[in-house]
């Protein structure tokens, strides 16, 4: 099942909605708290969610490529 992506730029899936404008996500009408690398990364997996990604492709999309030290935590 795909994703629904509005004019908003929100994303819903099932009871997960994620606000890429406002950089909110909420599961079953909660609010999650979650990072702003958290965020990112939940970003790019459901913009992607019919593609595997690389470990490479993480890192440049939600970890700062050039820092040698983000590679080592992925």
């Amino acid at each position: 099942m795909n994703p629904i992506i509005n004019r908003k730029q929100d994303i819903l899936y099932k009871d997960l909605a994620v606000d890429l404008t406002a950089h909110r996500v909420s599961r079953a009408g909660h609010e999650l708290l979650l990072t702003p690398r958290e965020f990112a990364l939940l970003a790019v997996l459901v913009t992607n969610c019919d593609t595997a990604l690389s470990r490479s492709q993480l890192l440049e999309a939600a970890w700062e490529i050039g820092r040698a030290s983000c590679r080592e935590r992925v």
